[in-house]
């Protein structure tokens, strides 16, 4: 052989099938950081799996100088004299570096729930993994799900998604798929899910309606005691996708079959006496409440089956008449109180208001004021909790039509009523133009001050043209909140 020849085989000769491992870590935690794309001039892309690890296996780049592009939304990397973000490494077979990113988002990306490889480039770089850390191929053999509804029930936790993706074909589960789990117990290291499944091992149909059109989805997932025990109830509708709606109804869980079974069809063209969104209990007066919402809680129901599957039992919070028009106090404020006979203003029916000049901007309830640009958010989806650290009501919720991306900002607010007002907002995560929606604050994972929250990652709906992101794509990612961080209190 030649020594031509010989030079031109030397890096893999050198490279010998052992990766070069790289760890992007948050320069405030230690942590690593997920989600963090390098890219190289040739325009390779590696993307940190949740230990914040990339196992880089280029043999023709082992042992020389490489620049690599740090990018990752939410955090930053220093820019060189030439604007250039980024760092130059030598990779070595079997070698290691760190890099530390500088957090400028409040809350920190803590790992992916869903999804197979999440801890892929660990264990490529032989690195030991979390106990409740996925196996490779993905819990459940689920490669992307859409969308999480969770409760504490059965001494666990009930989780259940919508969409469903697997390795096999392009189609999946589309008629919502479930797990179970214990109580995380370091949920920034992920969630040990057991899956609900069918005889080849992938996440089977959660609610299994005898018709075959369209995909059923489920939300208002929630526990209602009663005398025979605990039951698990969840709203159903069976859909062509974002179009057309063929059915919905209220459904329960059969702990037997392991299925939801309908037990209340509802009209198609009820909007809104029926649990949805993200479902809280609470007491007021006497009673034991469901309160819910898509982003905000304004609507509510007695927390016993009989109720739920009553629509004339509930209850609107809202200033309008039967007709439209405004309720206002002899005094000229809205009038808001619970209502039977008048639909719930939420953030977009409040945005409308003020459009159109019907209210005032210091009128809103559901319209919060950025705290640095006071423009106001127009809120899409979310969670309200209480909070005992904080002694408040706490809002995390997504903005549609965010300036860095149209569904990918996340919210926080402060209120000491559950239904509001939400007056002042600080953005806490952002997804450069990506989606991150339906974010649900998992307020059983509440601890001192910190806070977990969770949404869909995803390319749809963020209009970006770059190609999706490999792993990541359709699939949960978890966030923590410390709620003293004295850049929260200026909400208040």
């Amino acid at each position: 052989m030649n020594l031509r020849i010989l030079l031109c085989l030397l890096p893999a000769v050198l490279w010998a099938g052992e990766p070069f491992g790289i760890t992007i870590t948050d320069e405030s935690t230690g942590r690593g950081v997920p989600l963090v794309e390098l890219e190289l001039v040739d325009g390779q892309h590696f993307v940190s799996d949740s230990a914040g690890r990339i196992a880089f296996e280029e043999p023709g780049l082992m042992g020389q100088p490489v620049f690599f592009t740090v990018r990752s939304a939410g955090y930053e990397y220093p820019k060189d004299g030439f604007g250039f973000a980024g760092v130059k490494l030598t990779p070595q077979p079997g070698g290691r570096a760190v890099v530390k990113l500088h957090r400028t988002a409040i809350a920190e990306r803590l790992c992916r729930l869903t999804g197979r490889g999440i801890y892929r480039d660990s264990v490529l770089l032989g690195e030991k993994l979390p106990l409740n850390a996925s196996p490779p191929e993905g819990a459940g053999r689920v490669v992307g799900q859409d969308s999480v509804q969770a409760v504490p029930y059965g001494g666990g936790i009930f989780w259940l998604w919508g969409d469903t993706m697997r390795a096999e074909y392009p189609l999946g589960n589309f008629r919502t798929s479930g797990a179970r789990s214990g109580m995380p117990k370091q949920p920034e290291q992920g969630v040990a899910l057991q899956y609900f499944t069918d005889a080849s091992g992938f996440s089977r149909a959660m609610c299994p309606l005898p018709e075959k059109e369209g995909v059923v989805w489920m939300d208002g997932l929630v526990v209602v005691p009663e005398s025979s025990g605990d039951l698990l109830l969840a709203r159903y509708s069976r859909r062509e996708g974002l179009g057309k709606q063929f059915a919905q109804g209220i459904a329960v869980f059969d702990d037997k079959t392991e299925v939801f079974e309908s037990k209340l069809v509802l009209p198609l063209d009820e909007k809104w006496r029926m649990i949805h969104g993200h479902v809280t209990r609470l007491r007021d007066g006497d009673r034991d409440w469901l309160y819910f919402g898509e982003a905000t809680l304004n609507t509510r129901v007695p927390a016993t089956l009989a109720a739920v599957l009553d629509p004339a039992r509930y209850e609107a919070w809202t200033c309008s008449a039967p007709d439209g028009s405004l309720r206002r106090t002899p005094d000229g404020a809205l009038d808001y109180a619970w209502r039977t006979d008048a639909a719930p203003v939420d953030s977009a029916v409040e945005a409308d208001w003020l459009k159109r000049g019907l209210i005032r901007a210091e009128e809103c309830r559901f319209l919060p004021e950025d705290v640095d640009t006071k423009k106001r958010i127009t809120l899409h989806g979310g969670t309200v909790r209480w909070n005992a650290h904080r002694q408040r009501w706490v809002l995390l919720a997504v903005q549609i039509g965010g300036d860095a991306s149209y569904l990918g900002e996340v919210w926080y607010s402060e209120a000491t009523e559950p239904t509001g007002p939400w007056l002042r907002a600080v953005k806490v995560a952002t997804h450069d133009h990506m989606s991150f929606y339906n974010p649900v604050q998992h307020d059983f994972l509440d601890s001192g001050s910190s806070i977990y929250f969770e949404g869909t990652y995803t390319r749809t709906f963020s209009g970006n043209e770059r190609a999706t992101t490999p792993l990541y794509e359709y699939n949960q990612l978890l966030y923590r909140l410390d709620l003293d961080d004295p850049r929260l209190a200026r909400v208040r």
